[in-house]
C-alpha cells in the first residue's frame, strides 16, 4: 500500500473512532439508546486489534484527543479481561487481538493505561 493510501487509512479509520467517541458521550448523556449504542460500539469489535486501529488510539492518547471514560471503554472492548466482553465479541478474535497488543502495544495493557488522559 502507498504513502497516500495508508494515509487515508489512517484518517477513515481515525474518523471512525472520533465517531464512536462521540456515541459513547451520547450514551451517557441518555441521547443514545442501549440498542443504538451497541451498532456504534460494534465498529470497534469488527476492527478488533487491527494495526492501523492500534496506531489511532496510540496517537490520540499520545495527543489526549479522547477521555479517560473512553479510553476506559476502548481497554475493555479491546484487551482488558481474558474473557471478551459481553454481546456478540468474537471470542477467538478478541483473544488473538489482545496478543498483537500485548506484543505492539503492551502499555494498554497496563490497569493505568487510561488515568493519563483528561478526564472530562
Amino acid at each position: 500500500m502507498d504513502a497516500k493510501r495508508t494515509g487515508w487509512l489512517f484518517l477513515y479509520t481515525q474518523s471512525n473512532l472520533y465517531h464512536v467517541h462521540s456515541a459513547f458521550d451520547y450514551r451517557n448523556d441518555g441521547i443514545l439508546t442501549d440498542p443504538e449504542w451497541l451498532t456504534w460500539k460494534n465498529l470497534i469489535r469488527e476492527m478488533n486489534a487491527h494495526p492501523v486501529l492500534l496506531t489511532v488510539i496510540w496517537h490520540g492518547y499520545r495527543y489526549r484527543y479522547f477521555s479517560r471514560a473512553f479510553g476506559r471503554f476502548l481497554q475493555q472492548e479491546l484487551c482488558a479481561n481474558s474473557v471478551p466482553p459481553s454481546g456478540d465479541a468474537d471470542s477467538d478474535a478478541y483473544k488473538r487481538g489482545k496478543e498483537f497488543i500485548r506484543v505492539f502495544y503492551p502499555e494498554m495493557l497496563k490497569d493505568d493505561w487510561p488515568n493519563a488522559l483528561p478526564d472530562y
